[in-house]
């Protein structure tokens, strides 16, 4: 009852907000016009400098209400065997062709996993190091390593930022928890919840000496694959 109530308060809240962003957006080119035609310059630049920032803020309370939206849809997952050897190398493809992200593979690894939920996951996480990498960094990049840990698949998701504090780490997958201001505070509780509902753990790796989210899901047998 409570998942049905926040999805149609979202849908609610969706309507006026999409009328105020582009009412704002509007605006705004109003008062481009204006200020190459009148002599009220600084104050016509004032009023865009207003009118971009409830634009601003109107996308990022749409993207809370998309993340809302995603977590409330979500389903039971419809899990599938994904050979990771050919599935990674496409979704890079398809999702990160123009990012520097680079893809490290031992053997042939399999899980059962939804993989639209996967995808989720995987771009919500490259692109929270590609983000923070860039903070630090001129070149920012993302490496992802995948390997067995016993009768287990770890997908590493790499990246060369500041990492997460020490006094952070115990919040991170809190829904609406960021150290980001133009972040939601979602995506991570989101990828998490995706994680579970496919009997897999995301994990932040202190230790490491790169910022490491760990994905940990079950391996299948490959030769119970076979017969």
């Amino acid at each position: 009852s409570l998942g049905q109530l926040t999805a149609s308060i979202a849908h609610e809240i969706r309507n006026p907000l999409a009328t105020i962003s582009q009412a704002s957006e509007l605006l705004m080119e109003d008062t481009l016009e204006a200020e190459n035609e009148s002599e009220l310059s600084a104050s016509v630049a004032n009023n865009h400098e207003l009118y971009k920032m409830i634009f601003t803020q109107t996308k990022r309370v749409n993207r809370i209400i998309e993340d809302i939206l995603k977590l409330s849809r979500q389903q039971s997952a419809a899990q599938q065997a994904i050979a990771l050897a050919g599935w990674i190398p496409e979704f890079i493809e398809n999702y990160f062709k123009e990012h520097d992200v680079f893809l490290s593979i031992q053997d042939q690894p399999m899980i059962q996993f939804d993989p639209h939920q996967l995808e989720q996951v995987l771009i919500n996480l490259i692109n929270n190091g590609l983000r923070y990498s860039s903070y630090s960094h001129p070149h920012a990049y993302v490496k992802i390593e995948i390997y067995y840990i016993n009768n287990e698949i770890a997908i590493d998701i790499l990246d060369d930022g500041a990492g997460v504090d020490l006094a952070d780490i115990e919040q991170l997958f809190n829904p609406f928890f960021t150290t980001d201001t133009s972040g939601t505070g979602l995506g991570l509780y989101l990828s998490q919840a995706f994680c579970e509902a496919n009997q897999a753990r995301l994990t932040y790796v202190p230790e490491h000496e790169k910022t490491c989210f760990r994905l940990i899901a079950p391996a299948i047998d490959k030769q119970m694959m076979r017969t």
